[in-house]
């Protein structure tokens, strides 16, 4: 295996696959892009578990054979409308909503992130994209819809600590998403990129269930492409020093991965190309870029970084940040 400071960019990407088993497509991403972390989707699980896990074994076993780290391997299995892994193949999961609003939230929440790590466990997936640390607002009838556990910093503290506590105590990455939180969000980020308009103090205290994820050791933190002119009045919270570096590090002391949403979404393609978009967010403090489907930009976006580190873009003193920060995790998570 090649030393940490030799690894190629592709490292620090992850990324969408086609199909359901190891293919021509993603074997030249890992052999000749060095690409070493993925996220399943629907579309990758649609033969179900037995072959969902060799398709996962198949990655590790090809990103050892080209000299690459373990892989992180992740998924978006939040409950309710978001899990890729869903029925007639897999059991149906309670939504984030629906767990906070029981009558023992604290017990549904141990219970669902206990049957999300078994469920992905079986899979080989040390990653799950969960969970949304967004409090309730406009957004909950929308993009958010049942994805949010309460209408109140507390009630979404409380069920997200647990959350990450018992995922990650089953060896799987918990992700707290959307920072610094989208639930007065009227629009859809897949879609365009919203603004949100609020003072500051409001802004802020939506970072609270953030402030006490990190506190409880999350693992990872994802950003979104969400505007807030209270905190960076020109650039959405993937590509603002403000936001990731500024806020979420200095202030609020997050040291592990930080992780962009799918560079992707409408809110980034309408503003530019998915390679210029995904060194914008590394130079904020991001340390890996999500590109979620289309080879040819997850191409595009390794050359992008590797380019920027050649011509002095970006640092090496930065590069190997986001390397170390990408080697604990997978320390941590990574069997």
């Amino acid at each position: 295996m090649r030393n940490r400071g030799d690894y190629p960019c592709g490292t620090l990407i992850m990324a969408g696959i086609s199909g359901t088993s190891l293919n021509d497509e993603t074997r030249d991403i890992i052999l000749n892009h060095g690409v070493s972390n993925f996220i399943i989707f629907r579309r990758n699980a649609a033969e179900g578990p037995v072959t969902l896990k060799k398709l996962t074994d198949d990655l590790k076993n090809a990103c050892s054979d080209a000299g690459l780290p373990c892989p992180i391997i992740s998924i978006d299995q939040e409950g309710g409308t978001v899990q890729r892994l869903g029925p007639p193949l897999w059991e149906a999961l309670p939504s984030a909503h629906e767990a906070g609003g029981s009558e023992d939230p604290g017990q549904a929440v141990d219970d669902l992130a206990a049957k999300t790590a078994d469920m992905l466990k079986i899979c080989g997936i040390n990653m799950n994209m969960a969970p949304v640390l967004d409090i309730a607002g406009p957004a909950a009838q929308g993009v958010l819809k049942g994805r949010c556990f309460g209408n109140s910093a507390e009630a979404v503290s409380a069920s997200g600590i647990r959350y990450i506590r018992t995922l990650q105590s089953q060896s799987i990455a918990a992700v707290a998403k959307h920072f610094p939180g989208i639930g007065m969000v009227g629009e859809d980020p897949h879609l365009k990129r919203p603004v949100v308009g609020e003072q500051t103090d409001k802004v802020l205290k939506n970072t609270e269930p953030f402030r006490q994820a990190i506190e409880a050791g999350v693992s990872s933190i994802m950003t979104s492409h969400v505007i807030f002119t209270a905190l960076d009045p020109d650039l959405p919270a993937s590509f603002s020093p403000a936001i990731a570096t500024d806020l979420l590090r200095h202030d609020l002391g997050f040291q592990g991965v930080l992780i962009t949403d799918d560079l992707e979404m409408g809110g980034i393609t309408g503003y530019g190309s998915v390679a210029q978009a995904a060194l914008k967010a590394f130079l904020a403090g991001h340390d890996m870029l999500l590109v979620c489907h289309r080879h040819e930009r997850i191409k595009a976006v390794v050359q992008e970084i590797q380019d920027a580190c050649k011509d002095g873009r970006i640092s090496r003193e930065r590069l190997e940040t986001s390397l170390e920060r990408m080697e604990n995790l997978r320390k941590r998570f990574c069997s």
